[in-house]
């Protein structure tokens, strides 16, 4: 009789296998896990907004800049007070008059029961003889001048001549005037002088056709030199020359006098110009010092233009009066 045969494990058995999971559980892990990631990243988000607005609302504001006062309580009645004062008896000379309100200093006062904001004002004041002073009057927050007025001497003021060494720093060659330029320097103080807008916008030759300029009106030049010249480190450099086609003019324009008894007046500028040793032109001009630094077309007026007319000026610069 057989005997039923009996399966032997010789080590060839098949490994274990897991059972798949449900594909529900997967789904539900997937989602938990993507969810924990985004709840992160939605958490460092809020933590730097948080951050960011702490940053923006605790910022140091800039201290409000110091703005000085130039009309504070009390100017106007010192300014009366020191005219009626020099005015009754001359006692700082014949002549003395107020040349500037230079600035003044808050106080407080007592009459032993009640406190008073009070302001010392500072004045100078000059004579005939040339003589100056620096007068003081304090004055209430109503207007009303304590005790009175004092005064200071000043020394005398030097009436020493320019220095007319000092020029320009950081330019190239100095330049020697051609007869083309030194002749539209001429035209250029003739017509600054004069009463004529047109005369002066064509000497100008602005190539904006609506720019206006507005002359001195002042009286007729009777010379126009230039004391000084140098080329700049504008425009087209010539470097083998030293040379550019820019420069900068120091120059003097003196009008002929209005009376017989009054002496030639002189004005002194800097004058940019642009091509100076072939056509110049001019571009701008500025008070001595500025020439190198001045934009072109920097005199452009940008108001109605006054009328010489109107304003009863002849064409010397004369009141027609």
């Amino acid at each position: 009789m057989w005997k039923k045969r009996t399966q032997t494990d010789y080590g060839w058995q098949r490994a274990h296998q897991k059972p798949e999971e449900n594909p529900d559980k997967q789904f539900v892990k997937l989602v938990a896990a993507r969810t924990k990631w985004w709840r992160v990243i939605r958490i460092i988000e809020f933590i730097l907004v948080i951050y960011l607005v702490g940053a923006i609302v605790n910022q140091p504001t800039a201290p409000k800049p110091i703005v000085p006062d130039f009309n504070p309580t009390g100017k106007q009645a010192a300014y009366a007070s020191v005219e009626t004062w020099l005015t009754h008896g001359d006692p700082l000379g014949e002549g003395a008059h107020i040349v500037s309100w230079d600035g003044s200093q808050p106080y407080t006062l007592s009459d032993g029961h009640t406190q008073a904001n009070v302001r010392t004002h500072n004045l100078t004041v000059e004579n005939k003889k040339n003589r100056w002073w620096k007068v003081h009057v304090t004055v209430t927050d109503n207007g009303i001048p304590v005790a009175g007025v004092s005064a200071n001497p000043l020394p005398p003021i030097s009436q020493s001549q320019p220095d007319t060494t000092l020029s320009w720093a950081d330019t190239l060659n100095d330049l020697q005037p051609s007869a083309a330029l030194q002749t539209l320097v001429t035209q250029w103080g003739q017509a600054w002088m004069s009463t004529d807008p047109d005369r002066l916008k064509v000497v100008v030759s602005d190539p904006d056709a609506n720019a206006t300029y507005q002359p001195l009106m002042l009286g007729s030049a009777q010379s126009t030199t230039i004391d000084h010249g140098a080329y700049l480190k504008r425009g087209k450099i010539n470097r083998e020359g030293n040379t550019s086609d820019t420069a900068v003019l120091r120059v003097s324009v003196t009008l002929h006098e209005k009376a017989e008894t009054q002496a030639p007046t002189k004005f002194v500028y800097d004058l940019l110009v642009s091509n100076p040793d072939g056509t110049p032109h001019v571009l701008a001009w500025g008070a001595p010092g500025q020439g190198p630094t001045l934009p072109e077309y920097a005199n452009r007026w940008h108001d109605a233009l006054m009328d010489a007319n109107a304003l009863n000026i002849n064409e010397d610069g004369k009141d027609k009066s």
